[in-house]
């Protein structure tokens, strides 16, 4: 069957990555906790709701590729730990590069959110914030 003749080679360079990435995405996390009490200090206006939105929409996306950096950290470290090499062959290989796969995808999404995020909570001129008309 052609899933089990995936390979992963050098999957400690993997792990390193999602280890990273599950720190980062945790750093991330503890400024948008940050950026949201802005919200929550002030009195609300109708207008902060869609910056709520954004900030709420973001800390979702910034969980779920959390759960798959730290997912696919353990895939790796069982997987390793396992082979006794530096590669991981198999289904395993193909779910570890299907999770990673996705926390990149995710990262990717939420980069537009965390400028939309940024601009409208620090004011930016639109002229300079890249949603200008």
């Amino acid at each position: 069957m052609w899933i089990f003749d995936g390979v992963l080679r050098n999957a400690t360079v993997f792990l390193t990555a999602s280890t990273l990435f599950s720190a980062v995405l945790l750093g991330v996390f503890a400024q948008l906790a940050s950026l949201r009490s802005r919200f929550t200090v002030d009195e609300p206006t109708p207008q902060d709701q869609d910056q709520r939105d954004v900030l709420d929409e973001s800390v979702n996306h910034v969980m779920a590729a959390e759960i798959g950096a730290i997912a696919a950290s353990i895939l790796l470290a069982v997987g390793l730990g396992t082979s006794g090499s530096s590669t991981i062959c198999g289904p395993l290989a193909w779910v570890v590069s299907g999770t990673l796969a996705y926390v990149a995808v995710v990262i990717l999404m939420l980069l537009p959110n965390l400028l939309y995020a940024y601009t409208r909570t620090n004011n930016v001129d639109s002229a300079l914030s890249g949603f200008g008309r």
